[in-house]
């Protein structure tokens, strides 16, 4: 872990225990199912936000944050069904809950400047139990809208934001269930 995320994991640490792993995170209520089989544990972002917040309505949160060589924001999708908009809120409300959580730390000492945010989308490829001929249909409708939701994500939420400061991510990017360990590795 890069000393300054290690600064960072440090503040969620003492205030967002316990950590969850990828499998709970990963839990879709709507079909009872862990889509992802990934025993890492990272933090409850929606957690994080119910804690920080008491409004209503709430503002949307991705359902990770994992610290690596990186902060990654993750969101779990078991369905394409509004998934630009989706994320497009949930990107913008996280960094702004991450934020809102920076500013009631002490964080002498710590050089933001130096640490890098990644904001992360994991689709579900829709192969559960398909066959081959089916499976890379799936694999391939999933690396369209994979392609689809990168370029809006990427036009939206790198670079410079609104108040022609700050990046909202360093980087943004869509992957899918069956790449997630292979993945989650060249981020750890």
């Amino acid at each position: 872990m890069h000393s300054e995320v290690k600064k960072i994991y440090n503040f969620f640490q003492q205030d967002f225990l316990p950590l969850e792993t990828f499998r709970v995170l990963s839990y879709d209520k709507a079909n009872k199912i862990n889509w992802i089989q990934n025993t890492e544990k990272a933090f409850d972002f929606d957690k994080i936000k119910n804690t920080l917040y008491n409004v209503s309505p709430l503002p949307t949160s991705v359902d990770a944050l994992f610290f690596g060589n990186c902060i990654a924001f993750i969101e779990f999708k078991n369905s394409t069904d509004k998934i630009k908009s989706k994320c497009r809120d949930k990107a913008r409300d996280s960094i702004m809950i991450y934020r809102f959580y920076l500013q009631s730390c002490n964080l002498t000492g710590v050089n933001q400047k130096d640490i890098k945010t990644k904001f992360i989308v994991v689709i579900n490829s829709g192969s559960f139990g398909k066959p081959s001929a089916a499976y890379s249909a799936a694999l391939s409708k999933s690396a369209g809208i994979e392609n689809s939701l990168l370029r809006e994500l990427k036009n939206k939420f790198t670079g410079k934001n609104f108040l022609k400061e700050d990046t909202y991510y360093t980087e943004v990017d869509v992957w899918n269930d069956i790449d997630f360990d292979r993945k989650l590795l060249s981020i750890k």
